[in-house]
């Protein structure tokens, strides 16, 4: 792919609205990639353009999307995060994958790609943002015998440089990285070598494609009612109300968004992203349905973090049957911490054959 500042705002944009209220500043993951275009040359890959044997990493940012100190973290440091993994380890490393979609997410690795001369895969660990690590490590975290490294890197309040490297099972060393991130506000993480032959079979394959495309389509839009329909056009998704935020909820606990949000007699929870929809005592959507609360004024996406009383917007869910996900969206027990986080059933609705 040809990348451009352009590129880089329709893959924001696109990936703002996969991001389903999370997956990161948008404003940052603009700035990320409109830099690397300036630094150098990112480059975008099909995977049909790797060896099976070659290996992968996956690039992300950790973080509560409320995080006040998310300014602290220095371009560098994403780079920093893959120099840090790499003498880890003692793999060759021929490609950079995104953890999930999202604002900033859809801009992981191009600042690496620039400075590293290392390029991206067009592909996620899913094609839309979810709370932990597990969730977007491509089933890797079922794998007995699987032993994940990570590595991260951020900063603190008065800007020194942190940095963490954790090796062992999957979830354990992501909690690690979490951990690193509650203390620092906002990281860089790069993680967990595989081969391309398992990426393929595991992976959210062309997510950036997907990405680039429905923000083109969606900027091209100047009116904001059209830009709201033609997301729910792109997507298959329904328009659900259209109201005014009557009361919002926002803690941050253990480096995440926590809370809710009510829109006349709507009931939306989040773990970061959008978790749950209610009315009443009526389930109406789940995560990993995309659920968005689109801006009446712009027609782009409020998140979580940014969503305020008093805020028009429109309600929109797609089905999670339309959307490019990953190995790790099937797994039921990655889910458990959702329910807990919210006090919302969500493997009943989610996964209704689990046992």
């Amino acid at each position: 792919m040809n990348i451009t500042e352009d590129w880089v705002e329709s893959v924001t944009l696109g990936g703002e609205i996969l991001g389903g209220g999370g997956g990161g500043s948008v404003k940052l993951g603009r700035q990320l990639g409109q830099l690397a275009v300036k630094l150098g040359n990112p480059t975008v890959l099909s995977i049909d353009e790797f060896d099976d044997e070659e290996f992968i990493i996956t690039v992300s940012a950790v973080g509560a999307p409320s995080a006040i100190n998310t300014g602290s973290i220095q371009p560098m440091d994403f780079a920093r995060a893959v120099w840090g993994l790499v003498k880890q380890t003692d793999k060759t490393i021929s490609g950079l994958m995104t953890n999930e979609m999202g604002g900033l997410a859809s801009a992981n690795g191009l600042i690496q790609s620039a400075v590293l001369d290392i390029p991206i895969i067009d592909a996620a660990g899913d094609g839309r943002a979810h709370p932990t690590a597990p969730m977007g490590a491509i089933g890797l975290s079922t794998k007995k015998d699987f032993v994940s490294y990570q590595y991260a890197v951020g900063r603190d309040e008065e800007g020194n440089l942190v940095k963490t490297f954790a090796q062992g099972k999957q979830t354990t060393a992501s909690a690690i990285s979490r951990a690193t991130a509650e203390r620092a506000g906002f990281i860089a993480v790069t993680r967990d070598p595989v081969e391309v032959n398992y990426v393929k079979k595991n992976a959210a394959i062309g997510a950036l494609t997907q990405a680039q495309q429905l923000g083109e389509v969606v900027n091209d839009i100047e009116s904001s009612e059209e830009r709201v329909q033609k997301i729910i056009d792109q997507l298959g998704g329904e328009l659900i109300i259209k109201g005014e935020v009557s009361s919002v909820g926002l803690k941050e606990r253990g480096g995440f968004d926590v809370g809710m949000v009510k829109i006349g007699e709507h009931q939306l929870t989040f773990w970061n992203e959008y978790m749950t929809l209610e009315v009443g005592n009526t389930r109406l959507a789940t995560f990993p349905d995309l659920i968005l609360t689109l801006s009446e004024q712009t027609g782009r996406p409020v998140s979580s973090a940014d969503i305020k009383e008093g805020n028009a917007v429109s309600l929109v869910v797609v089905p999670k049957e339309n959307l490019t996900l990953g190995s790790g969206m099937q797994d039921p027990s990655l889910f458990k911490v959702a329910e807990q986080a919210v006090g919302k059933e969500i493997i009943r609705y989610s996964f209704p054959d689990a046992k």
